[in-house]
């Protein structure tokens, strides 16, 4: 490309500005990395699909129908997608243990992070500022236990339902 661009007319204009817009892509197109191909959302194998979806329509048609032949078709669809799972994780699981290796730390990473003691996260409590809903709730909560826990006896409970009434409640028998 030459750099001396005569620009005496409307047309060597024109022919300008489009030479120099190309540059600016080509530059773009150069300086922008490719992107890898998409790869598919799910694992999940096409047959498998295929069988959820069977099994899914055989369900359906028997509860429109409610026909033994139906019934039928559903369980037998349902076993298979049982059996095609199985078999799915099976081979997925035999895969991993079989890519283990005790010399590249593929075989204890797993292990370590299985037997490691997760922190307990406590919930928001009252010690927040301010004391969260959730932390109110459990105060009525255990109020409320202590309440009923003193009027309730061995066989019977009776639980307030409103205040609409001044003395309304409800009597349940606990099993």
């Amino acid at each position: 490309m030459t750099d001396n661009w005569e620009l005496k007319i409307s047309d060597d204009l024109e022919l300008a500005t489009a030479r120099f817009i190309r540059i600016l892509q080509q530059a773009a197109d150069l300086a922008t990395p490719k992107r890898p191909p998409p790869k598919p959302a799910t694992g999940i194998h096409s047959t498998i699909k295929r069988l959820v979806a069977f099994k899914r329509k055989t369900k359906a048609t028997w509860q429109r129908k409610h026909t033994p032949t139906y019934i039928r078709l559903y369980n037998q669809a349902s076993r298979t997608l049982k059996t095609a799972l199985y078999k799915m994780r099976n081979d997925t699981l035999t895969t991993y243990v079989s890519q283990l290796n005790p010399s590249d730390h593929s075989l204890w990473n797993p292990i370590k992070k299985r037997t490691k003691p997760t922190p307990h996260k406590p919930p928001i409590g009252n010690n927040s500022t301010p004391p969260s809903p959730w932390a109110k709730l459990m105060r009525k909560r255990q109020t409320y236990s202590l309440v009923t826990s003193q009027r309730s006896s061995h066989r019977m409970t009776t639980l307030p339902i409103a205040k609409l009434k001044p003395k309304s409640y409800i009597s349940t028998r606990l099993v």
